[in-house]
């Protein structure tokens, strides 16, 4: 060292392009070699050298002498020392690096395209001390520059929507307290012009201290508007395909329900005849066949409008077995003599389905066979529960094994040739002629299907007919309560009143009789403007005010709001010809109310008065 001397191989000199013989001639050549932003770095190393020490590794770039970059990492150095301890010289070596930092810096640029193209909106966050960065595409996301973002996630925390705040925090507090490696959350952020964003986050643990608590998160932030849109308009469409297929197998029902109807209409007429004319006995017979066709009539009505109302699917616990012979009397009705249609149903585990979505499903299968088969043959309906094991090969790919209810149509017509049968579930796909279908039948069976975690399967066999199975898979935590019961008889009246308002003069008049039979005293109105009148006058005696939800002049909406001017009625019940969630669907009262569908029950009408009357207000 006291020579300060360098000594050089060939192929540094190669590298150089000079022949250094000392350090000075080194420095100097450094000075105008070296890159200038590596160039203190490489000083300090030398100085260290000079120092006696070692110098670390360090890269850096130098000219090469055809006016190009080359970069060289210094990978080592040994200092030799005397006997004495003082330092003889200081050995190094030098590795020329350029081809692996080429290929880094072209990833690296490959990586930033990729990043800048796929509009990603990248950021890390230092839990422990509340730091965050973000990049261009993040604030871009959100309608900001780069430099108008915090250096910590307020801004992000303020910009996600009220309804899928505490979600998503949840998440991320979640995710800091188990450490688990990665999760993803997809929510809505503000953009600065008030619009939102649908983003999908994806958030890594990429840093722990040395406690092993998290002290860096990494995330991404996807930009999926457009797929959330996408996804939107697909289930509308579905919704409005649906529609379509109800109301197509609606006409196939159509000429069944009618032929019904009058006969319940013919019996109705019939006993009302000879009630008038015949004795006591005939007379109590015959109300008794009247009611008994009545209660037919209402539970067709209800059938039908359970089938053809358009609602979000709601799951219940059903017993698939009982629910098919249930719907057994309706799915007769699309099928004329010249078919033999059986129905096989043992006892099953009840499993969580939509019942509605279940009987059209139902309707469609045996709507198909019975077109498989336009000479007339058997259909068989069944119903059975199976263990579905791992190896089974009826196990679609991906589906889970376990139990589950299987419920078979089976029919005996020309079958299906083996390339169509790949496709049968498919939306618009129909071999029949034109005009004799929308070939959306099975696609809605297939959908019900995958909606409630099962799958379909069909089998058949060219002049063989075709068996067509739905596969709902049985979970021991299946949500969902069962279906409703019959109501309980309650006490009667205790002479409080009751206003009515009707339209209908003969539904007026039965449930003013009713009600008064029952112990009440009634006040009636032909219509809402009328029903005002008698609140207006009585209201200070009126305990329960029964309104049917469509009258001339003005309907139960507009007959509350009047009330309300004088004093707000307490108990409230609207009627109507709609159904369950179908009648829910038209209410948006100004004050509670309870609903009743027609044709009501002489307990059920008495029972709901009573329960009113005797709740607190």
């Amino acid at each position: 060292m006291a020579t300060r001397t360098l000594g050089v191989s060939t192929e540094l000199r190669g590298w150089f392009g000079s022949d250094i013989r000392d350090v000075p001639g080194f420095i100097r050549y450094a000075r105008g070699a070296v890159h200038p932003s590596d160039l203190d770095e490489v000083l300090r190393c030398v100085q260290a050298v000079l120092d006696g020490g070692a110098a670390p590794p360090t890269l850096f770039r130098v000219r090469t002498t055809e006016g190009g970059w080359r970069y060289v990492r210094q990978v080592g150095s040994r200092v030799i020392t005397s006997d004495t301890g003082d330092v003889e010289c200081v050995v190094g070596a030098m590795q020329d690096v350029t081809w692996t930092e080429q290929r880094m810096e072209r990833s690296e640029r490959l990586l930033q395209r990729a990043v800048d193209g796929g509009g990603l909106g990248l950021w890390e966050w230092n839990p422990q001390t509340g730091h965050a960065a973000y990049n261009t595409a993040w604030a871009d996301m959100l309608g900001y520059s780069l430099s108008e973002l915090p250096a910590d996630m307020s801004l992000w925390r303020a910009s996600i929507h009220p309804a899928d705040r505490r979600r998503v925090l949840q998440v991320f507090d979640d995710h800091l307290r188990s450490g688990e490696a990665r999760v993803r959350v997809t929510y809505r952020l503000k953009r600065r012009d008030d619009t939102y964003r649908h983003v999908l986050s994806t958030v890594l643990v990429t840093e722990r201290d040395a406690r092993g608590a998290v002290s860096r998160l990494t995330g991404a932030h996807m930009d999926v508007t457009e797929l959330m849109e996408a996804n939107e308009a697909r289930e509308r469409l579905e919704s409005q395909l649906a529609r379509t297929q109800r109301m197509e197998s609606l006409g196939q029902l159509a000429g069944g329900i009618a032929h019904d109807f009058n006969n319940l209409l013919q019996v109705i007429s019939a006993y009302s005849e000879l009630a008038e004319t015949g004795g006591p006995e005939e007379r109590d017979r015959g109300l008794q066949d009247i009611r008994k066709a009545a209660m037919g009539a209402s539970a067709l009505t209800r059938q039908l409008l359970a089938f053809s109302r358009s609602e979000p699917r709601t799951s219940v616990l059903v017993d698939l077995s009982a629910r098919v012979r249930d719907i057994a009397p309706m799915l007769r009705r699309v099928l004329d003599n010249h078919y033999r249609f059986t129905v096989t149903t043992p006892r099953v585990e009840r499993v969580s389905v939509d019942p509605n979505l279940f009987d059209q499903a139902v309707l469609n299968l045996v709507i198909n066979a019975r077109d498989a088969m336009p000479r007339g043959g058997e259909i068989r309906l069944e119903s059975a529960l199976v263990d579905l094991a791992s190896g089974d090969p009826r196990r679609p790919p991906g589906h889970a094994a376990g139990t589950h209810v299987v419920v078979s149509v089976v029919d005996q017509g020309v079958g299906i040739a083996p390339p169509d049968l790949e496709h049968v579930f498919a939306p618009f796909f129909t071999t029949k002629a034109a005009g004799k279908g929308t070939g959306l039948g099975l696609a809605m069976v297939y959908g019900f299907a995958t909606q409630h975690g099962g799958f379909v399967r069909a089998t058949s066999e060219l002049g063989h007919g075709a068996t067509f199975e739905v596969w709902i898979p049985v979970r021991v935590d299946a949500e969902g309560t069962s279906e409703a019961g019959a109501d309980v008889a309650v006490p009667l009246g205790k002479g409080e009143t009751v206003l009515v308002a009707d339209d209908d003069k003969a539904v007026r008049h039965v449930m003013q009789r009713t009600l008064e039979r029952g112990g009440y005293k009634v006040l009636c109105a032909a219509d809402g403007l009328e029903a005002v009148a008698l609140w207006q006058e009585h209201h200070a005696d009126v305990g329960v005010v029964i309104l049917d939800l469509v009258m001339p002049h003005a309907g139960a909406h507009e007959v509350l709001a009047e009330m309300l001017k004088v004093r707000a009625p307490a108990r409230v019940m609207v009627v109507s010809g709609y159904l369950g969630s179908a009648l829910n669907d038209e209410l948006e009262m100004p004050v509670p109310t309870v609903t009743m569908s027609k044709p009501w029950q002489r307990d059920h009408l008495l029972g709901t008065v009573r329960r009113l009357l005797d709740s607190d207000d």
